[in-house]
């Protein structure tokens, strides 16, 4: 019906004092986009973005009138989303030189309900700027509520955001919870992050059991060593001299005088406050070497192995070295206890003790043991490695297919039983994709516990080339005979042609430039045009100069034609190829087969349904432009 009521707006009626008159006037082959009813103007779109509306009204349309429009070429949109994000609206406006569609109007859209959006498209705002919270890292309604002020558009809930890891004073991943109705991904954010409550870590809080300091002889050193060792196992995050200070030493000068000193936060630290005071016990004179007298870096150990055995064997050769004590043995002089294995995340730790006959050394300490991280690491792949191309196209899912591969060959993991895997052992993040004029990049990070790989890096990836070469295109194809010389139509036939051809949407705005026209004037003198695709566009590269060739008003529209239907003797292919060729000697008698046009697109009639036979004016035809569709009935 819609198809009919079209085909009768194509004339006008002129009722005047008993005279009828039917004229066609220059929009009559246009559809008035104004003249779409009510129920029509309510459309589903498969997601809430700009894209996904545009194609639902593309469909409509063709669903409605049989035809096809381009944007940029037949028309033109402003599209707006509904505070509610479940509903928007896209005004759609026929463009002056579209000979498809006029006029304007405004469809009503609602989206699919299983839309969700990703963090890292609607977060455009990653710089949160300063953030003050109550922890010593923001919290995950911290940082939403710094993300929701810098990108007012959506409302983030902690219903459906969590935080990626363990956030920093600097920085974090935002992931949308597996439960979200709303959003997919994750987005890293960045910020400077203060507490404004750093009471928990308040040096009056030590023990009075560990305010008591053994150090190793009575000087101020071997009393600083071992407060700053006592702050350290009470607060991992703090430093001497930074957050810190010890003064006020006083030296014990008997076991019946104790000595002290003095640990006072410094007024500017951000981490810790408060002070104590340690009481320092007077050492009687030994010539034994104290393990007390370890500094910290001494008591920090990375032994090859993550076992008790190697984290023993370590410590007994570094003690023999320091000392000079070669026949030092384990359960003569030394024993071990109280070990926990160290792991990627935290340290571990071994409480070494002097036995009580040792001739060797003297007191107890605890080690701290570093995990011994033997994986490989993502930031040994080379710099040149780094930049990949996608092999399929330039998706997120193909970056990431690529990025992978590109992971395991370069860190050697090729045998099919360690190949690592996404999500088992990598995570992507931070994807942007590839332009043709601008690289995109995707960052992959080492999944925390995993046995074989650690660290992060970022590929620079490079766009897929998958774009039509108009440099390809033959010298054949290369020259047209357009409706009319005009520049204007010219454009608008090789655009058209180039679409048809490829079965791509390109436009002048966005994929391509005409340069260097000349009009062709006669049969004899040829015009011509040059075709550039744009650096930008996704669709087109390289340059092409198409020949125009002259067109004869005099020259005969096979679309004239358009509604003959042939009648063959049968049903046989040569009896239609003949009937197609009788039908245009009648419409032009100079016309020669294979001269002038040819026949192709043969589709042969069957009971209850109709052939076809399309034939094509050859761009060198003197007679003949444009083509047309035969139809036939099956002859019974």
């Amino acid at each position: 019906m819609k198809k009919l009521l079209w085909m009768l707006m194509s004339f006008t009626v002129i009722l005047d004092s008993g005279s009828l008159a039917i004229s066609c006037i220059n929009n009559s082959k246009k559809i008035d986009l104004a003249s779409i009813g009510e129920e029509d103007l309510n459309l589903v779109a498969d997601s809430k973005t700009r894209t996904a509306s545009e194609r639902a009204v593309v469909k409509k349309i063709k669903e409605m009138y049989g035809i096809d429009v381009y944007k940029n070429l037949d028309f033109t949109d402003e599209y707006n989303l509904n505070e509610d994000f479940t509903s928007g609206t896209l005004e759609v406006i026929a463009l002056e030189n579209s000979n498809k569609l006029m006029g304007s109007v405004t469809f009503k859209l609602v989206f699919n309900s299983n839309y969700k959006f990703d963090l890292k498209d609607i977060i455009e705002t990653k710089s949160l700027g300063n953030i003050i919270g109550s922890g010593q890292t923001p919290s995950i309604y911290d940082l939403l509520l710094a993300t929701s002020n810098k990108n007012s558009m959506f409302k983030l809930s902690s219903e459906d955001i969590e935080i990626d890891g363990n956030p920093t004073t600097t920085n974090a991943t935002l992931k949308a919870k597996s439960v979200s109705k709303k959003y997919v991904g994750s987005c890293e954010v960045t910020y400077n992050y203060k507490s404004d409550h750093i009471s928990d870590n308040d040096l009056a809080k030590i023990k009075d059991i560990d305010k008591i300091l053994r150090p190793s002889d009575n000087e101020e050193n071997a009393a600083k060593n071992e407060a700053q060792k006592v702050i350290d196992n009470y607060f991992s995050n703090i430093e001497i001299n930074t957050d810190y200070e010890l003064l006020d030493f006083k030296e014990a000068k008997s076991s019946e005088l104790d000595g002290s000193i003095v640990a006072k936060a410094k007024s500017d630290s951000e981490k810790v406050i408060g002070s104590v005071t340690f009481i320092v016990k007077y050492v009687e004179k030994d010539d034994r070497p104290s393990l007390k007298s370890l500094t910290l870096s001494e008591l920090q150990i990375e032994p090859k192995e993550n076992k008790q055995d190697s984290a023993q064997t370590l410590i007994l050769e570094l003690l023999k070295k320091k000392w000079n004590i070669e026949n030092l043995q384990l359960d003569k002089d030394i024993t071990f206890t109280d070990y926990k294995a160290p792991t990627a995340s935290d340290y571990g730790r071994i409480y070494a003790q002097s036995l009580t006959d040792s001739t060797l050394i003297r007191d107890a300490v605890y080690f701290k043991i570093k995990f011994y991280d033997d994986r490989k690491k993502l930031s040994d792949i080379a710099e040149k490695d780094l930049i990949i191309t996608p092999k399929k196209d330039n998706t997120e899912s193909a970056v990431k297919e690529t990025a992978l591969e590109q992971i395991n060959t370069k860190l050697g993991f090729n045998d099919s039983e360690t190949k690592l895997e996404e999500v088992k052992h990598i995570t992507f993040s931070n994807f942007t994709d590839a332009k043709p004029d601008v690289p995109g990049q995707i960052m992959a990070k080492a999944v925390d516990g995993n046995k074989f790989v650690s660290g992060y890096a970022t590929f620079t990836v490079n766009y897929f080339d998958n774009r039509i070469d108009l440099s390809s295109i033959s010298v054949d194809d290369a020259k047209i005979r357009p409706d009319n010389n005009k520049e204007e139509t010219v454009k608008s036939e090789l655009i058209n042609w180039i679409n048809n051809k490829y079965k791509i949407s390109i436009s002048e705005s966005e994929d391509i430039d005409f340069s260097e026209f000349e009009e062709a004037k006669e049969t004899s003198k040829p015009g011509s045009i040059k075709i550039t695709a744009k650096n930008s566009s996704t669709k087109v590269k390289g340059s092409i100069k198409f020949t125009l060739t002259y067109m004869d008003p005099s020259i005969k529209s096979l679309k004239d034609i358009t509604n003959t239907i042939l009648e063959p003797k049968d049903n046989a292919k040569p009896s239609i190829i003949k009937a197609a060729n009788s039908a245009i000697k009648a419409f032009c008698s100079s016309a020669v087969e294979n001269t002038d046009y040819y026949l192709d697109h043969y589709d042969g009639a069957s009971d209850g349904v109709d052939g076809k036979i399309e034939a094509f004016a050859k761009p060198t035809s003197k007679y003949l432009k444009k083509s047309v569709t035969f139809t036939f009935k099956f002859v019974k």
